[in-house]
């Protein structure tokens, strides 16, 4: 543990057992079960990579969820009160043991069948990542206020997670319920993977939940709020991407300024959009998990449903592959929420999979090399009317050439993302360094919880395919929380760790073999991503693209009178130099 947050634990121990005993907490789980584990799961709290060492998926901190002074308890932040009835198939999942609902809520759920509950899977675990007993689970469905005594309260008898859902993401977070007794209340349909237009940028979706308000005051009716979808691009953008957090098996939803979210709580609920062919509300996420809640910079971030749809039927055999849709009733569509209309200019995200180190994700296909233009014949073609000369379009990629890659234009031809809002491109005296060589370098990191990235589109020269670039590392953290890399169109072509073994006070030599990409325009970025504790800063001086015959393994090749050793594609090869 880091000898700082010592003090900060014990102190945090105690406050947990006198706020836990009010009986709203983030899973059907004792207050000792919390003591036991907080001092085995702290150091993973810390840099939050455990999520099933949190009381549920909206939390960044394993007792934040606590405290009922903070916007961290359950809510749904910025929304209002839901219209009565409006959502019939929403449902609380309580602590069993409890007679008040509103005292044994801790997550949400959706009727899809008349004997099933889809939630999240993290909500179906305890501290540890046990799976929960299914006898420590009631349902309450057709219930405003949880207070009151309305609707129905169902046993469960069997919980059924995803198979891949692990204990070390959020990945596939989502849990099938089965409840004792069927209820005959319609189910809420499934979003299918033909319907790919509502999970677009910028689509209109509803997220339901129970819990205290912004205002910090109780409130057990349920809520609601309407935000838009945003791209996985823009997600990673404050989550990162070297961290593999936020998959395609997710979705990302929120405004860049905060204010709307959903919280802790509210996990497992839905997050659902209206289908404008069918006249109908479908559920598109199940909410999973954030950094924080309504912060600025960060997303809530859903667990797919389309992705899953097959993986459902297959658990409900009445149901088949699919979800059955409910009769329309008229009390469905709620008057106060206005009725959204998906955008028709979807745009689909590239898929992210992580490979191994400075792996590029796959071989481009094959294109014309933009150093050579085909000289097109022309064959001028004379109208019946008017005599006027149609040319067809011919249509040539520019040759990007790198610009500035010792920085000492600033900022001319890179563009800089900073989530803390940091200036990247700086004079090397302002941080207390010295350049390779000039005066401007690029400083990336250097801050909690910052994603950080130079960015230009350039094309791979055919004859030097080779991405070399010098680097400083300072890091006061272990390997595997802090990383920096270089990413090509949104695939990540070279990782490594930013750490206190990774460290130097020299400058290093980077290259990465890009002969996978010779001829190609890419964005290319150099990145650097932290976590919440203890900073690492990459610094970046003298970016450029050389010939296979100057890489540091051809130059030892040729010292040693041997071959020219050609490595793979993409293998980075680095050496400790001093200036």
């Amino acid at each position: 543990m880091h000898r700082k947050w010592q003090l900060w634990l014990s102190c945090v121990l105690l406050f947990t057992v006198s706020v836990a005993l009010i009986g709203r907490y983030g899973s059907p789980e004792s207050v000792s079960a919390t003591v036991r584990t907080a001092t085995t799961q702290s150091t993973a709290a810390q840099h939050h990579v455990n999520p099933n060492s949190l009381h549920n998926g909206r939390t960044t901190s394993l007792f934040r969820s606590y405290d009922s002074n903070s916007p961290q308890t359950p809510t749904i932040i910025g929304g209002e009160e839901a219209p009565q009835g409006a959502w019939p198939w929403m449902v609380a999942l309580v602590d069993a043991n409890k007679s008040n609902a509103a005292q044994g809520q801790f997550c949400g759920g959706v009727l899809i069948d008349a004997e099933w509950v889809l939630s999240a899977a993290h909500c179906t675990v305890d501290l540890s990542g046990r799976a929960l007993d299914p006898a420590k689970f009631n349902v309450v469905i057709g219930r405003h206020q949880l207070s009151e005594s309305g609707g129905q309260r169902v046993a469960v008898d069997q919980l059924v997670r995803h198979p891949a859902y692990g204990t070390d993401s959020f990945d596939n977070d989502l849990a099938l319920l089965h409840l004792t007794t069927p209820v005959d209340t319609p189910p809420l349909p499934l979003l299918q993977p033909d319907q790919p237009l509502y999970e677009s940028s910028g689509t209109p979706v509803v997220i339901l939940g129970w819990g205290i308000t912004d205002e910090g005051r109780d409130s057990d009716v349920l809520r609601q709020v309407e935000v838009p979808l945003v791209d996985l691009k823009t997600c990673r953008q404050s989550y990162g991407i070297f961290n593999e957090k936020v998959t395609d098996n997710m979705l990302c939803a929120g405004l860049k300024n905060g204010g709307k979210d959903s919280c802790q709580g509210d996990s497992g609920g839905p997050m659902i959009v209206f289908d404008v062919e069918h006249q109908e509300w479908r559920q598109l996420g199940i909410v999973s998990w954030g950094e924080g809640c309504a912060e600025p910079n960060y997303y809530g971030v859903y667990t797919r449903v389309s992705q899953y749809t097959r993986w459902i039927g297959e658990q409900i055999p009445q149901q088949g592959t699919t979800v059955p849709t409910p009769t329309p009733r008229a009390t469905l569509t709620p008057t106060s929420t206005a009725t959204p209309t998906p955008q028709l200019n979807a745009t689909p995200t590239n898929t992210l999979i992580p490979t191994a180190l400075a792996t590029p994700f796959a071989t481009p296909s094959a294109t014309a090399d933009n150093t050579t233009f085909p000289t097109p014949s022309v064959t001028p073609q004379t109208a019946q009317a008017d005599h006027t000369m149609y040319l067809p379009l011919i249509m040539m990629n520019r040759y990007l050439v790198l610009q500035n890659g010792n920085f000492e234009a600033i900022h001319q031809g890179w563009t800089e993302f900073s989530l803390q809002q940091q200036p990247l491109i700086v004079h090397a005296a302002a941080i207390s360094t010295a350049a390779r060589g000039g005066s401007y370098i690029a400083q990336l990191g250097a801050g909690e919880s910052e994603v950080a990235y130079i960015q230009q589109r350039v094309t791979v020269p055919p004859t030097k395919p080779i991405l070399e670039f010098w680097m400083k590392i300072t890091s006061a953290d272990d390997c595997g929380y802090d990383f920096g890399g270089v990413v090509l169109d949104e695939h990540v072509v070279a990782q490594f760790d930013l750490c206190r073994s990774s460290a130097s006070a020299d400058w290093q030599r980077w290259e990465v073999d890009l002969r996978a990409y010779q001829g190609l325009t890419v964005s290319l970025e150099i990145r650097a991503e932290t976590d919440g504790f203890l900073n690492s800063t990459l610094l970046i001086d003298d970016v450029t693209f050389i010939a296979v015959t100057d890489t540091v393994t051809a130059q030892a090749d040729r010292a040693a009178g041997q071959p020219l050793t050609r490595t793979s594609p993409a293998t980075p090869i680095w050496t400790q130099k001093t200036r």
